[in-house]
Protein backbone atom coordinates (compact mmCIF):
# COMPACT_ATOMS: atom_id res chain seq x y z
CA UNK A 1 0.00 0.00 0.00
CA UNK A 2 1.14 3.41 -1.29
CA UNK A 3 0.39 6.71 0.32
CA UNK A 4 0.65 10.25 -1.00
CA UNK A 5 -0.08 13.47 0.84
CA UNK A 6 0.80 17.18 0.06
CA UNK A 7 1.30 17.79 3.76
CA UNK A 8 2.23 21.50 3.64
CA UNK A 9 4.59 21.27 6.89
CA UNK A 10 5.51 18.13 8.30
CA UNK A 11 6.55 19.90 11.60
CA UNK A 12 3.07 20.52 12.86
CA UNK A 13 1.75 17.14 11.42
CA UNK A 14 4.32 14.94 13.16
CA UNK A 15 1.75 12.68 15.11
CA UNK A 16 -0.44 12.22 12.22
CA UNK A 17 2.68 11.12 9.91
CA UNK A 18 3.49 8.74 12.84
CA UNK A 19 0.35 7.00 13.01
CA UNK A 20 -0.66 6.54 9.54
CA UNK A 21 3.08 4.44 9.30
CA UNK A 22 1.67 2.72 12.28
CA UNK A 23 -0.82 1.51 10.71
CA UNK A 24 0.88 -0.53 8.09
CA UNK A 25 1.47 1.68 4.84
CA UNK A 26 4.27 0.15 2.96
CA UNK A 27 5.22 3.01 1.13
CA UNK A 28 4.26 7.03 2.24
CA UNK A 29 5.42 9.90 -0.15
CA UNK A 30 5.03 13.15 1.35
CA UNK A 31 5.06 16.39 -0.68
CA UNK A 32 5.11 20.00 0.76
CA UNK A 33 7.12 18.99 3.84
CA UNK A 34 9.30 22.27 4.61
CA UNK A 35 12.14 20.60 6.31
CA UNK A 36 14.82 22.20 6.26
CA UNK A 37 17.43 19.10 6.27
CA UNK A 38 17.69 15.54 6.99
CA UNK A 39 18.51 15.52 10.42
CA UNK A 40 14.94 18.01 11.19
CA UNK A 41 13.51 17.11 14.35
CA UNK A 42 10.31 16.71 12.74
CA UNK A 43 11.57 13.96 10.31
CA UNK A 44 13.11 11.99 13.09
CA UNK A 45 10.03 12.19 15.08
CA UNK A 46 7.48 10.58 12.54
CA UNK A 47 10.46 8.38 11.81
CA UNK A 48 8.25 4.74 12.92
CA UNK A 49 10.27 1.48 13.93
CA UNK A 50 10.46 -0.17 11.02
CA UNK A 51 10.69 2.16 8.32
CA UNK A 52 13.23 4.16 6.33
CA UNK A 53 13.31 7.42 4.35
CA UNK A 54 14.83 9.51 1.63
CA UNK A 55 14.45 12.97 1.33
CA UNK A 56 14.94 15.80 -0.92
CA UNK A 57 15.15 19.68 -0.09
CA UNK A 58 14.77 22.87 -1.44
CA UNK A 59 18.18 24.07 -1.24
CA UNK A 60 16.78 27.49 -2.44
CA UNK A 61 13.84 27.83 -0.43
CA UNK A 62 14.03 25.53 2.53
CA UNK A 63 11.00 26.67 4.36
CA UNK A 64 8.68 25.93 1.52
CA UNK A 65 9.13 22.61 -1.11
CA UNK A 66 10.70 19.23 0.16
CA UNK A 67 9.98 15.84 -0.01
CA UNK A 68 10.16 12.98 2.01
CA UNK A 69 9.68 9.09 0.92
CA UNK A 70 9.47 6.38 3.70
CA UNK A 71 8.83 2.98 3.23
CA UNK A 72 9.57 -0.34 5.32
CA UNK A 73 12.94 -1.15 6.31
CA UNK A 74 12.59 -4.41 4.82
CA UNK A 75 13.28 -3.04 0.94
CA UNK A 76 16.30 -2.86 -0.55
CA UNK A 77 16.75 0.58 -1.61
CA UNK A 78 18.83 2.88 -4.51
CA UNK A 79 18.51 6.57 -5.14
CA UNK A 80 18.42 7.37 -8.38
CA UNK A 81 20.98 10.36 -9.05
CA UNK A 82 18.61 12.92 -10.92
CA UNK A 83 19.35 16.95 -12.26
CA UNK A 84 18.54 19.59 -10.35
CA UNK A 85 15.48 20.70 -12.21
CA UNK A 86 13.96 24.37 -12.36
CA UNK A 87 10.01 24.04 -12.50
CA UNK A 88 9.69 20.81 -10.27
CA UNK A 89 11.27 19.36 -7.02
CA UNK A 90 11.68 15.19 -7.89
CA UNK A 91 12.83 12.17 -5.95
CA UNK A 92 13.24 8.94 -7.73
CA UNK A 93 14.56 5.10 -5.93
CA UNK A 94 14.64 1.56 -6.98
CA UNK A 95 12.98 -0.38 -4.18
CA UNK A 96 13.27 -4.62 -4.15
CA UNK A 97 11.29 -6.58 -2.02
CA UNK A 98 11.20 -10.27 -2.40
CA UNK A 99 12.78 -10.27 -5.45
CA UNK A 100 10.33 -7.91 -7.33
CA UNK A 101 11.91 -4.09 -7.79
CA UNK A 102 9.79 -1.30 -9.03
CA UNK A 103 10.45 2.58 -9.31
CA UNK A 104 8.85 4.95 -7.42
CA UNK A 105 9.19 8.84 -8.43
CA UNK A 106 8.32 11.54 -6.39
CA UNK A 107 7.38 14.73 -7.81
CA UNK A 108 6.30 18.45 -6.57
CA UNK A 109 5.51 21.13 -8.83
CA UNK A 110 4.88 24.45 -7.13
CA UNK A 111 1.66 25.67 -7.67
CA UNK A 112 1.83 29.14 -7.37
CA UNK A 113 4.46 28.61 -11.01
CA UNK A 114 2.80 28.93 -14.26
CA UNK A 115 2.79 26.45 -16.50
CA UNK A 116 5.42 26.77 -19.30
CA UNK A 117 7.11 24.76 -21.99
CA UNK A 118 9.68 24.16 -19.44
CA UNK A 119 8.29 21.94 -17.29
CA UNK A 120 6.77 19.76 -19.84
CA UNK A 121 10.25 19.79 -21.40
CA UNK A 122 11.57 18.30 -17.87
CA UNK A 123 9.26 16.15 -17.50
CA UNK A 124 9.50 14.33 -20.39
CA UNK A 125 12.96 14.18 -19.51
CA UNK A 126 12.66 12.67 -16.14
CA UNK A 127 10.24 9.97 -17.49
CA UNK A 128 12.99 9.27 -20.11
CA UNK A 129 15.60 8.82 -17.93
CA UNK A 130 13.76 6.40 -15.21
CA UNK A 131 11.91 4.51 -18.10
CA UNK A 132 15.05 3.08 -19.39
CA UNK A 133 15.58 1.77 -15.67
CA UNK A 134 12.97 -0.47 -15.36
CA UNK A 135 9.00 -1.54 -16.00
CA UNK A 136 7.82 -1.14 -13.67
CA UNK A 137 7.08 2.43 -12.62
CA UNK A 138 5.13 4.54 -10.13
CA UNK A 139 5.07 8.04 -10.15
CA UNK A 140 3.64 10.37 -7.62
CA UNK A 141 3.00 14.02 -6.60
CA UNK A 142 1.23 16.76 -6.60
CA UNK A 143 1.81 18.16 -9.77
CA UNK A 144 -0.65 20.86 -9.52
CA UNK A 145 -2.29 20.51 -13.31
CA UNK A 146 -6.00 20.71 -13.09
CA UNK A 147 -6.50 17.50 -15.22
CA UNK A 148 -10.27 17.54 -14.39
CA UNK A 149 -9.84 20.65 -17.13
CA UNK A 150 -10.05 17.93 -19.62
CA UNK A 151 -10.19 20.58 -22.98
CA UNK A 152 -7.19 22.64 -21.39
CA UNK A 153 -4.15 22.72 -23.47
CA UNK A 154 -1.91 22.17 -20.82
CA UNK A 155 -3.99 19.18 -19.16
CA UNK A 156 -3.68 17.32 -22.61
CA UNK A 157 0.03 17.97 -23.47
CA UNK A 158 0.43 16.50 -19.62
CA UNK A 159 -1.88 13.87 -20.18
CA UNK A 160 0.18 13.02 -23.28
CA UNK A 161 3.31 12.79 -22.19
CA UNK A 162 2.27 9.99 -19.54
CA UNK A 163 0.46 8.16 -22.34
CA UNK A 164 3.66 8.07 -24.55
CA UNK A 165 5.70 6.34 -21.60
CA UNK A 166 2.58 4.11 -21.07
CA UNK A 167 1.69 5.25 -18.11
CA UNK A 168 -1.91 5.28 -16.55
CA UNK A 169 -3.21 7.95 -14.08
CA UNK A 170 -5.20 6.27 -11.02
CA UNK A 171 -6.26 9.12 -9.71
CA UNK A 172 -9.98 10.77 -10.99
CA UNK A 173 -11.71 12.50 -7.68
CA UNK A 174 -10.85 15.63 -6.23
CA UNK A 175 -7.74 15.94 -4.38
CA UNK A 176 -7.83 19.54 -3.09
CA UNK A 177 -10.46 22.05 -1.25
CA UNK A 178 -10.94 24.01 -3.86
CA UNK A 179 -12.09 20.33 -6.04
CA UNK A 180 -8.97 20.04 -8.60
CA UNK A 181 -7.28 16.87 -9.08
CA UNK A 182 -4.32 18.00 -8.14
CA UNK A 183 -2.19 15.31 -6.30
CA UNK A 184 -1.88 12.17 -8.82
CA UNK A 185 -1.17 8.17 -9.19
CA UNK A 186 0.33 6.95 -12.16
CA UNK A 187 1.72 3.46 -12.54
CA UNK A 188 2.75 1.64 -15.88
CA UNK A 189 0.33 -0.69 -17.48
CA UNK A 190 1.75 -3.69 -16.28
CA UNK A 191 1.39 -2.50 -12.68
CA UNK A 192 -2.64 -1.98 -12.33
CA UNK A 193 -4.06 -0.42 -8.92
CA UNK A 194 -5.82 -3.17 -6.57
CA UNK A 195 -7.95 -0.41 -4.62
CA UNK A 196 -8.11 3.73 -4.57
CA UNK A 197 -9.01 5.35 -1.26
CA UNK A 198 -8.50 9.45 -1.54
CA UNK A 199 -9.35 10.94 1.96
CA UNK A 200 -11.36 14.13 2.34
CA UNK A 201 -9.48 17.33 2.28
CA UNK A 202 -9.18 20.08 4.89
CA UNK A 203 -9.07 17.37 7.59
CA UNK A 204 -5.30 18.39 8.26
CA UNK A 205 -4.07 19.81 4.78
CA UNK A 206 -5.76 21.53 2.35
CA UNK A 207 -4.76 18.06 -0.14
CA UNK A 208 -6.05 15.01 0.28
CA UNK A 209 -4.15 12.28 1.36
CA UNK A 210 -4.58 9.11 -0.91
CA UNK A 211 -3.82 5.38 -0.58
CA UNK A 212 -3.35 2.92 -3.35
CA UNK A 213 -2.80 -0.68 -3.65
CA UNK A 214 -0.43 -1.75 -5.81
CA UNK A 215 -0.33 -5.80 -6.80
CA UNK A 216 2.99 -5.75 -5.44
CA UNK A 217 4.61 -9.46 -3.94
CA UNK A 218 2.90 -9.80 -0.27
CA UNK A 219 5.29 -7.84 2.58
CA UNK A 220 6.22 -10.08 5.06
CA UNK A 221 4.78 -8.23 8.55
CA UNK A 222 6.41 -9.45 11.71
CA UNK A 223 4.06 -11.23 14.20
CA UNK A 224 3.04 -12.11 17.58
CA UNK A 225 1.02 -15.00 18.53
CA UNK A 226 -1.59 -14.17 21.36
CA UNK A 227 -4.65 -15.39 22.96
CA UNK A 228 -8.13 -14.12 22.68
CA UNK A 229 -11.48 -14.18 23.00
CA UNK A 230 -14.19 -13.94 20.46
CA UNK A 231 -16.69 -11.67 22.61
CA UNK A 232 -18.58 -10.81 19.40
CA UNK A 233 -19.36 -14.82 18.72
CA UNK A 234 -20.40 -15.49 22.32
CA UNK A 235 -23.94 -16.11 22.89
CA UNK A 236 -25.32 -14.03 25.10
CA UNK A 237 -28.27 -16.60 26.20
CA UNK A 238 -26.04 -19.03 27.43
CA UNK A 239 -23.93 -16.37 28.78
CA UNK A 240 -26.78 -15.46 31.15
CA UNK A 241 -28.14 -18.69 31.71
CA UNK A 242 -25.62 -20.21 32.81
CA UNK A 243 -24.81 -17.20 35.65
CA UNK A 244 -28.45 -18.03 36.82
CA UNK A 245 -27.16 -21.26 37.80
CA UNK A 246 -24.07 -20.75 39.28
CA UNK A 247 -23.13 -19.65 42.69
CA UNK A 248 -22.31 -16.01 41.31
CA UNK A 249 -26.14 -15.78 40.17
CA UNK A 250 -27.10 -16.50 43.71
CA UNK A 251 -26.94 -14.55 47.24
CA UNK A 252 -23.61 -14.57 48.78
CA UNK A 253 -23.93 -17.17 51.54
CA UNK A 254 -20.47 -15.89 53.36
CA UNK A 255 -19.58 -13.44 54.84
CA UNK A 256 -15.45 -12.94 54.05
CA UNK A 257 -15.71 -10.23 51.74
CA UNK A 258 -12.22 -11.91 50.13
CA UNK A 259 -13.59 -15.53 49.67
CA UNK A 260 -16.74 -14.20 48.09
CA UNK A 261 -14.52 -12.64 45.40
CA UNK A 262 -12.24 -15.74 44.95
CA UNK A 263 -15.69 -17.74 44.33
CA UNK A 264 -16.85 -15.16 42.09
CA UNK A 265 -13.87 -14.84 40.04
CA UNK A 266 -13.36 -18.15 39.74
CA UNK A 267 -17.18 -19.20 38.71
CA UNK A 268 -16.99 -16.19 35.97
CA UNK A 269 -13.70 -17.42 34.38
CA UNK A 270 -15.10 -20.77 34.16
CA UNK A 271 -18.34 -19.62 32.30
CA UNK A 272 -16.33 -17.32 30.16
CA UNK A 273 -14.10 -20.03 29.27
CA UNK A 274 -16.99 -21.73 28.17
CA UNK A 275 -18.96 -19.00 26.05
CA UNK A 276 -15.66 -17.34 24.92
CA UNK A 277 -12.86 -20.17 25.18
CA UNK A 278 -9.45 -18.36 24.83
CA UNK A 279 -7.61 -19.65 21.30
CA UNK A 280 -4.33 -17.87 19.31
CA UNK A 281 -4.26 -16.07 16.44
CA UNK A 282 -1.04 -14.17 15.06
CA UNK A 283 -1.32 -10.22 15.12
CA UNK A 284 0.70 -8.13 13.32
CA UNK A 285 3.33 -6.34 15.52
CA UNK A 286 2.73 -2.79 14.87
CA UNK A 287 4.66 0.57 16.89
CA UNK A 288 2.76 1.43 20.01
CA UNK A 289 4.05 4.56 21.70
CA UNK A 290 4.43 4.94 25.65
CA UNK A 291 1.60 7.40 25.99
CA UNK A 292 -0.93 5.43 23.66
CA UNK A 293 -3.75 4.35 26.38
CA UNK A 294 -6.75 3.45 26.73
CA UNK A 295 -8.39 6.32 25.62
CA UNK A 296 -6.39 6.57 22.07
CA UNK A 297 -7.41 3.22 21.15
CA UNK A 298 -11.23 4.20 21.86
CA UNK A 299 -10.56 7.50 19.55
CA UNK A 300 -8.87 5.08 17.22
CA UNK A 301 -11.93 2.60 16.59
CA UNK A 302 -14.53 5.55 16.65
CA UNK A 303 -12.73 7.12 13.49
CA UNK A 304 -12.91 3.80 12.39
CA UNK A 305 -16.63 3.69 12.68
CA UNK A 306 -17.16 6.80 11.61
CA UNK A 307 -15.01 6.15 8.58
CA UNK A 308 -16.98 3.23 8.00
CA UNK A 309 -20.32 5.06 7.70
CA UNK A 310 -19.26 7.71 5.04
CA UNK A 311 -17.95 4.67 2.80
CA UNK A 312 -20.92 2.54 3.31
CA UNK A 313 -23.62 5.66 3.06
CA UNK A 314 -21.52 9.20 1.99
CA UNK A 315 -22.71 12.50 2.86
CA UNK A 316 -21.91 15.70 3.87
CA UNK A 317 -23.22 14.99 7.55
CA UNK A 318 -21.19 11.66 7.32
CA UNK A 319 -17.91 13.34 5.90
CA UNK A 320 -18.16 16.27 8.43
CA UNK A 321 -18.35 13.96 10.93
CA UNK A 322 -15.27 11.57 10.27
CA UNK A 323 -13.50 14.89 9.54
CA UNK A 324 -14.04 15.91 13.14
CA UNK A 325 -13.30 12.92 14.43
CA UNK A 326 -9.76 12.66 12.83
CA UNK A 327 -8.97 16.09 14.18
CA UNK A 328 -10.37 15.02 17.86
CA UNK A 329 -8.44 11.90 18.19
CA UNK A 330 -5.01 13.94 16.31
CA UNK A 331 -5.50 16.66 19.12
CA UNK A 332 -6.40 14.15 22.04
CA UNK A 333 -2.85 12.08 20.91
CA UNK A 334 -0.53 15.79 21.11
CA UNK A 335 -2.36 16.23 24.42
CA UNK A 336 -1.42 12.69 25.62
CA UNK A 337 2.04 12.72 24.25
CA UNK A 338 3.12 16.26 25.05
CA UNK A 339 2.10 15.36 28.69
CA UNK A 340 3.86 11.92 29.14
CA UNK A 341 7.42 13.69 27.63
CA UNK A 342 6.90 16.53 29.75
CA UNK A 343 6.57 14.30 32.81
CA UNK A 344 9.04 12.26 31.59
CA UNK A 345 11.65 15.46 31.60
CA UNK A 346 10.15 16.33 34.64
CA UNK A 347 10.77 13.84 36.93
CA UNK A 348 14.19 13.36 35.73
CA UNK A 349 15.21 17.00 36.19
CA UNK A 350 17.83 16.62 38.79
CA UNK A 351 19.34 13.77 37.14
CA UNK A 352 21.22 14.89 33.88
CA UNK A 353 22.14 11.45 32.74
CA UNK A 354 18.31 10.59 32.65
CA UNK A 355 17.46 13.53 31.24
CA UNK A 356 19.76 13.17 27.94
CA UNK A 357 18.33 9.42 28.12
CA UNK A 358 14.94 10.55 27.92
CA UNK A 359 15.44 12.87 25.06
CA UNK A 360 16.97 10.42 23.21
CA UNK A 361 14.31 8.50 23.40
CA UNK A 362 11.61 11.45 22.33
CA UNK A 363 14.28 11.88 19.13
CA UNK A 364 15.32 8.36 18.16
CA UNK A 365 12.44 6.07 20.00
CA UNK A 366 14.48 3.16 21.23
CA UNK A 367 11.94 2.61 23.79
CA UNK A 368 12.92 -1.35 24.13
Amino acid sequence: MLGLWNIRSISTKVNIVYEILGEGLDIMVLTETWHRSSSDISVKLTLTPGYNFVDKVRFSDPSHGGLIVYFRSIFKFKIIQLPLFKTFEALALKLNVNKQFFIVLAVYRPGSAQISSMFFVELRSVLDHITLLGTQIIVVGDFNVHIERVDDHHTLSFIDIFDQFKLNNRINEPTHIMGGILDLVFSSYNLPVIQCKVFPSSTFSDHSLIYVKFPIKKIICIKKKINVRSWKRMNEDIFVSLIKNSPIGKPCKGVNVDSEYDVFSQELLNIVNTVAPLHCIESRISPVAPWFEDECKLLKRKCRRIERQYINWGGDIYRDKWIASLRNKAKVFSLKKNAYWCEIVKSNANNSKKLWSSFNKIVSKNWD
